[in-house]
């Protein structure tokens, strides 16, 4: 059974930094964060330590928060958490473009002032978590929440 790591208040600053780092928010705050042996990492309420979670078989708890490899990776949960104090790397799409995001394709777009991870916006909707490349914009849409192609 893999084994939730709690993290520390190190780790956590460490998060926060990149987040400031990478997006330029001002993110605080109160959540627990998890980290999974494959690097997912997880938020969750305070109040989970209020619970005697020693006898219990625990797989995955709160909400899916991203992936830290190279860089941290935001889910789209944790986009739209911390895109309203993101000054900076946030791609804003269009109709056309937002409607193919969300049917899960790659967008080919040349981009001057944006690299590495960005936030992916539509309107005042933050969509999750892009990487930009010298081509294109990958998406990682997760494929049980894509909409289908209308005829």
């Amino acid at each position: 059974m893999p084994k939730l790591e709690i993290l520390k208040k190190k780790k956590v600053k460490e998060i926060l930094s990149q987040i400031k780092e990478q997006w330029g928010a001002d993110f605080k705050s109160d959540l627990v964060f998890l980290l999974s042996p494959k690097r997912k990492i997880y938020a969750i309420s305070r109040e989970i330590e209020k619970i005697n979670t020693s006898d219990l078989k625990i797989d995955s708890v709160g909400v899916y928060f991203g992936n830290i490899k190279d860089k941290l990776r935001l889910s789209i949960e944790a986009s739209q958490l911390v895109g309203p104090a993101a000054t900076k790397n946030i791609l804003v799409l269009n109709d056309n473009e937002a409607r193919q995001w969300l049917m899960g394709e790659d967008l080919i777009k040349k981009t001057t002032n944006l690299n590495g991870y960005v936030l992916v916006r539509y309107n005042n909707d933050f969509l999750g978590c892009a990487r930009i490349t010298e081509k294109k914009i990958l998406n990682f849409y997760p494929k049980a929440r894509r909409i289908q192609a209308t005829l």
